[in-house]
């Protein structure tokens, strides 16, 4: 009896996702197609808000930044795609992620989606061309690109940089433009990736296109970063955004968790966040909270700092700081160089100077003779240099040089 009670649950279960599913419910399909499907509150509200958002003819820009591990991909950029074709066979689709590899699997996942029986089930005007399908006509089917038979819908992947041409696009996708953590500290990369969007992916949008950026955050000026910039896009008021925190802190963001509680226990625990934010707490506030190069930092917070018209008209002692790596090679770090000074009756450090550049000794120590003048550093003035492999010699001939004027 209870047997078949069971069986009778699991198959109305069924019944009511497949009728869901039909009316566009994310989740629905999803545990449809893959039955052992495991949601979370956090995947039900990027599904809820992945289907208004396709629905809504007003809405045109929707970010998503979820820490690593968390299911985003399987949702948005698998499932999401196989929904919005089902639900019109016309849509015109473009996948995209940090190489064409990717971007080929998730195409390659969404046709198997669409080749399954459950999925005919739901949508069986959405077809691409099998075994079991029989027509007159050739539609396009490889690892990167297909399109819907008997309708003018289709989807193409490609890798950022690669091309988008003759290819207008009612929907596109981006899932994790950066690679990792070396694309993420490259200007050249993630140039590279925001003129990509300039000139290829925007360029194939048009009036009622609608765009989605899913990623793991890296970098304060990431793609995400720049697209939410009102100083580098002029329409940055057009991206909603959705923010999950590995571990909650952020109160102005209303979630049925507490602060302090891990974003999916079951899968990634608070102790498990908690170790690998002691390994590398900037990398953690990038990646896992979303935050990168947070006000709150992990050593040197920026609301600590203001900028003043003028310096105070009492006297304050000078002080230059170097960090050392003098070459002219464009692919080693730039020398830093900061002028400030401490006044100690109000605890206020005051930066007069400060800038990077690369330079070989010769004008590396052009450069402090040049600095002392600028700012009338006097003898008791310090030249304060990180004791590494290039800040010892620096130090060393620094006090060698009397008329520079100053000691390191």
């Amino acid at each position: 009896m209870i047997e078949n009670d069971a069986k009778e649950l699991l198959k109305y279960q069924q019944h009511l996702n497949k009728r869901m599913a039909r009316g566009g419910d994310l989740i629905a399909l999803a545990k449809h197609l893959k039955p052992d499907y495991n949601d979370e509150w956090f995947h039900r509200r990027i599904a809820k808000k992945l289907t208004t958002f396709l629905q809504d003819p007003n809405s045109k820009c929707l970010g998503i930044f979820v820490p690593p591990q968390h299911g985003k991909s399987e949702l948005t950029t698998r499932l999401f795609p196989a929904l919005a074709l089902g639900l019109n066979p016309n849509l015109r689709m473009a996948v995209c992620s940090y190489s064409s590899d990717l971007a080929s699997s998730f195409n390659r996942s969404i046709q198997k989606y669409i080749d399954s029986e459950e999925y005919f089930e739901i949508f069986p005007k959405t077809q691409i061309n099998s075994k079991r399908v029989v027509t007159t006509s050739s539609w396009l089917r490889n690892n990167s690109e297909f399109e819907i038979i008997g309708y003018s819908g289709s989807l193409k992947s490609v890798g950022v940089g690669g091309g988008l041409s003759g290819k207008a696009i009612d929907l596109g996708i981006i899932d994790d433009p950066i690679k990792d953590m070396m694309e993420a500290t490259s200007s050249t990369v993630k140039q590279r990736i925001w003129e990509w969007y300039l000139s290829v992916f925007s360029t194939r949008l048009h009036n009622d296109s609608k765009q989605v950026l899913i990623m793991t955050r890296w970098a304060e000026d990431d793609l995400a970063g720049r697209l939410l910039d009102p100083k580098q896009n002029p329409n940055y008021e057009d991206w909603e955004t959705i923010k999950l925190e590995a571990i909650k802190e952020d109160d102005d963001i209303i979630e049925p968790r507490e602060h302090g509680a891990a974003l999916w226990e079951g899968r990634h625990s608070l102790d498990k966040l908690t170790k690998l934010r002691s390994l590398d707490p900037s990398i953690f506030e990038s990646l896992y909270q979303q935050s990168p190069n947070s006000k709150e930092g992990s050593t040197i917070k920026r609301d600590w700092f203001k900028v003043i018209d003028r310096p105070p008209n009492y006297f304050i002692e000078k002080d230059l700081w170097i960090d050392t790596s003098y070459t002219e090679k464009k692919h080693n770090d730039p020398n830093g160089f900061i002028t400030a000074g401490y006044d100690r009756s109000t605890n206020t450090v005051y930066i007069f100077d400060a800038e990077s550049v690369r330079l070989e000794m010769p004008k590396f120590l052009n450069k402090v003779k040049t600095l002392k003048s600028k700012h009338s550093l006097g003898h008791s003035s310090r030249v304060m240099i990180e004791p590494k492999a290039s800040g010892l010699s620096s130090i060393q001939l620094i006090n060698k040089i009397p008329e520079l004027g100053v000691s390191a």
